[in-house]
């Protein structure tokens, strides 16, 4: 399991939001506080007002290219994979 940034909401009101790095790691059990990426989360995490949603889904996409497996498994926000995918995909969707 990672922790990747990359995949977060895209912003569209003060909802979208995220809690602090260090606040989920003191309220994560220990087995979640081992997953991959953490190291590499920043303290504020999700995107800001202006952001490049564009960019940063071009980014995400590109470092999941880089990934070694051949099947990989996301969870992420629908605004996000709609950028990723060109379609929205509403609570608990999938894409194979």
């Amino acid at each position: 399991v990672m922790v990747h940034a990359g995949a977060t909401e895209r912003w569209t009101a003060v909802c979208d939001e995220g809690t602090r790095k260090t606040e989920l790691l003191r309220n994560l059990q220990e087995a979640m506080r081992r997953w991959e990426g953490w190291e590499a989360l920043p303290e504020y995490w999700w995107p800001e007002r202006h952001e490049d949603a564009w960019e940063r889904a071009e980014a995400f996409v590109a470092s999941v290219r880089e990934r070694p497996e051949q099947r990989i498994v996301f969870v992420g926000h629908g605004g996000f994979w709609e950028i990723v995918l060109g379609r929205y995909l509403r609570n608990c969707a999938h894409v194979c």
